[in-house]
């Protein structure tokens, strides 16, 4: 087995505005019928979220974009120092800066410009950005982590910072309709998908360590890391997210996302990429103590654990997660990893796995342990 590499310290930072779902769907009302909003207070799974926006600052107006209050790169900076700080590693010793956007709040330059002088990183610290993953990004991360084996440390930070523009979009529609009312209607479809999105999501950015000599708090099995790409004819088409003009020539965000199909495609990814991971990494799925599944929403983690044959106990973690903290994106399997931890759910020598998954549709597995 190839030697593990080796996360020194996780960090989290969440902006300072908290929100149940009950507060959220007052809060949008009047643009709901009693169906929609029993659904979403009741099926999601999660019960509060961390939004970058007071929405008590605010009055609703679907021409005005709100400028969100809490900036992505202020939460990337405090995440980073802080996990700095937990590492006890100089800033000086970072050689790689590995920013993963979330989001499609940054364009460029490259929010690592920014980044690695606010941090004082070495002016010669090599800095990569990957867009466009989604949530199933860590292990592509750390792929470009590993590919360099040195001495000093990689430093991978996660932005997940969806609410400014989920609630641009949400905020034009004038009526979300439930499951059962949506009735094959297009446009019903995706307003409901928009909204349950703005609903579920936690802006939030994350960090990691990683160092290839020393031990850390957390050890990934590098001959673990799988990843899969849905390569089928229609895959592509699953889900799509433009920036358009709409008809008052206003710039806004069109998604379409066909959920039924994504869904069957993430549960079928990710099936293969456990058993391709177990099989690589030569460990015995009986001596895997957890997993951690990406904090997609309830029905995701509930259809890809039961077609990934693993038992609720053995996940439980998630659930718990999610529901504490919503879904947080590409930064989900970090904060799992790190609430594992602090758990003392793994013991020295024990094994947890983690499934991510994402448009494109993708699903990565591996294993780490203490």
């Amino acid at each position: 087995m190839t030697k593990p590499l080796s996360i020194l310290a996780i960090a989290t930072k969440f902006p300072a505005f908290r929100y149940s779902i009950k507060e959220l769907v007052e809060f949008l009302s009047n643009r709901m019928t009693e169906e929609a909003k029993d659904f979403f207070i009741n099926s999601l799974g999660i019960d509060t979220v961390y939004h970058s926006i007071d929405y008590n600052r605010i009055i609703i107006s679907d021409e005005q974009y709100v400028i969100p209050h809490v900036n992505l790169s202020d939460l990337y900076i405090d995440a980073a120092k802080e996990c700095l700080d937990k590492s006890k590693v100089n800033a000086k010793q970072v050689s790689k800066v590995i920013v993963v956007n979330d989001n499609l709040s940054i364009f460029v330059p490259s929010v690592t410009n920014e980044l690695i002088r606010r941090l004082s990183l070495p002016s010669i610290t090599l800095d990569f950005n990957l867009q466009g993953h989604a949530c199933s990004s860590l292990s592509r991360a750390v792929h470009i982590a590993n590919s360099q084996s040195d001495e000093d440390y990689t430093l991978i930070l996660i932005g997940n910072y969806y609410s400014p523009w989920f609630f641009d979009m949400t905020k034009q529609i004038e009526n979300v309709y439930g499951p059962n009312e949506i009735n094959s209607i297009k446009k019903r479809r995706k307003d409901f998908n928009t909204c349950s999105y703005f609903l579920q999501f936690s802006d939030n950015a994350t960090a990691l360590l990683i160092s290839h000599s020393e031990d850390g708090i957390l050890n990934m099995v590098t001959d673990s890391i799988t990843t899969r790409t849905g390569v089928e004819p229609a895959d592509h088409q699953i889900a799509s997210l433009n920036i358009i003009p709409d008809e008052r020539y206003r710039v806004i965000f069109d998604m379409d996302v066909k959920t039924k199909h994504l869904r069957e495609r993430v549960k079928q990814l990710s099936k293969e990429a456990k058993i391709e991971s177990l099989k690589k990494s030569g460990i015995n799925e009986y001596d895997v103590k957890l997993w951690n599944i990406h904090t997609g929403g309830k029905v995701y983690v509930d259809e890809i654990r039961k077609e990934c044959n693993i038992s609720y106990n053995k996940c439980k973690l998630t659930y718990d997660i999610m529901n504490e903290f919503g879904n947080t994106g590409a930064s989900s399997s970090s904060i799992l990893m790190m609430k594992t931890l602090e758990s003392n759910a793994l013991n020295n020598g024990e094994f947890a796995g983690v499934l991510d998954f994402g448009w494109g549709p993708k699903a990565d597995a591996f294993l780490y342990s203490i």
